[in-house]
């Protein structure tokens, strides 16, 4: 019982520095796409 209440307690934790996390490294890309337009689409071949 004692488990389950910590982690229900943690979770909330968990997800706010999951979506930190997330939103940093959407920033990130978001950069470097903006620095590197000429090999975006390099990128974007070798993705697809």
């Amino acid at each position: 019982m004692e488990k389950s209440s910590s982690v229900k307690a943690f979770r909330p934790y968990l997800i706010l520095f999951l979506s930190i996390l997330g939103i940093n490294y959407i920033k990130l890309g978001i950069k470097y796409i903006n620095s590197h337009k000429k090999k975006r689409y390099r990128i974007y071949r070798y993705l697809f």
